[in-house]
């Protein structure tokens, strides 16, 4: 019984870390799909820009015309 608690006691555990070998494939998956998230958010972004512009310009349009109107008028009733 003494033989076994000195196995025991005497046991050599390593904790040694373990090293993982870089997987390339992964990492170009990765990154291939990093960049393509990168690319739909910025292709987003750019199509939600252009169409507050166009909103942008067809309010200006429609201030435009309704002032336009209103000189319109007024040079009407100054005549």
């Amino acid at each position: 019984m003494s033989i076994d608690l000195e196995y025991a006691i005497r046991k050599d555990i390593r904790n040694n870390p373990v090293i993982r070998e870089l997987d390339t494939r992964e990492r170009r998956a990765i990154r291939r799909t990093i960049w393509l998230a990168v690319l739909s958010v910025a292709l987003f972004l750019f199509a939600a820009w252009q169409n507050q512009k166009m909103v942008q310009h067809g309010m200006d349009v429609e201030r435009w015309r309704s002032e336009l109107a209103r000189e319109e008028s007024m040079n009407r009733q100054l005549r």
